[in-house]
């Protein structure tokens, strides 16, 4: 289940993701990237994240919580295909990993090194080149992210995007759209652009 989502206002969204990026990604790296990664950027190509920081065991930056502001998408030089071009300014050398989050003074990154069909999910310091592993697969990165403290979602909010990102289509978008959320409500009416789908038919106040 798909609990890691994004913040419809997002402005870093890349064109909507096709089968072409992915396999084009797969034979720049050389690797099969992970399957919940792709799925849930076919939902939203990269962007801001609604669940933004990540706890964890070991002790980074004098800290045991890690902001992951955004997640990169994929499109043809732009997303995690830029990851050459950001190692080349940080003067890094790892050919085994792939960027999908980081401002530069430290990278969230695939790591290929152990398994090319399966990669960890790695902090790399970008001062020290220091690679620490964070969580053995993507799944369970994502599943450890969690809201900062004024975005927490109620229960029946949580369950909400959650069949959103399960299964889109226009009947969730619409309960989205009609929700007392405004991430969600961006969330839905994104959607519901993304098909063609005449805005009038939102309905707002019908639940």
């Amino acid at each position: 289940m798909l609990k890691l989502y994004f913040k419809a206002t997002s402005g870093i969204v890349l064109e909507k993701l096709t089968k072409e990026d992915v396999l084009k990604a797969e034979e720049h790296f050389g690797v099969k990237l992970p399957r919940e990664y792709v799925d849930l950027l076919h939902i939203q190509n990269g962007g801001y994240l609604l669940k933004d920081s990540i706890n964890i065991d070991i002790e980074i930056d004098n800290g045991h919580t890690l902001p992951i502001d955004y997640l990169l998408g994929i499109k043809e030089n732009k997303g995690i295909m830029e990851t050459k071009c950001l190692f080349n300014k940080w003067e890094i050398d790892h050919n085994h990993l792939i960027v999908i989050s980081g401002d530069g003074h430290y990278f969230i990154v695939l790591d290929y090194s152990k398994n090319q069909h399966n990669p960890n999910v790695a902090y790399l310091n970008s001062d020290s080149g220091e690679l620490i592993e964070l969580f053995p697969t993507f799944n369970e990165f994502m599943n450890e992210l969690v809201p900062e403290d004024d975005e927490i979602l109620y229960d029946h909010e949580e369950e909400e995007i959650n069949q959103f990102l399960r299964n889109p289509n226009l009947v969730h978008a619409k309960k989205l759209v009609n929700s007392d959320n405004e991430d969600l409500i961006y969330q839905g009416i994104e959607y519901w652009g993304q098909t063609g789908k005449d805005k009038s038919e939102f309905n707002r106040g019908e639940k």
